[in-house]
């Protein structure tokens, strides 16, 4: 397990879905961490922890976001990840060639 080291502000998920409803509901991601997992982190601890809530219990009208919005948010998080963790492509070439 790796060991992220974060500021004091600073809250870590490695989950997409909750990554993206964080997102919709305006908490700014500060940056990516890692390959496999990649971790995403934002710069609102305390909202996140609040929003954390929120989301694992489904309580309260806060639970609520546009469908669009999320359904992109999660979408462009998960081309971020891919961009991040895909492999470099490396051509073969074949004997003769140059």
């Amino acid at each position: 397990m790796t060991m992220l080291d974060l500021k004091v502000n600073e809250y870590a998920t490695k989950d997409l879905h909750f990554a993206a409803f964080l997102k919709v509901k305006g908490v700014n991601i500060s940056s990516f961490e890692g390959k496999s997992p990649v971790h995403f982190i934002f710069d609102a601890r305390t909202r996140c922890e609040e929003l954390e809530n929120i989301f694992w219990n489904g309580v309260g009208d806060e639970i609520m976001v546009n469908a669009k919005d999320y359904f992109t948010a999660v979408r462009d998080l998960r081309a971020r990840v891919f961009s991040i963790t895909k492999p470099e492509k490396v051509r073969v070439v074949a004997e003769g060639e140059n």
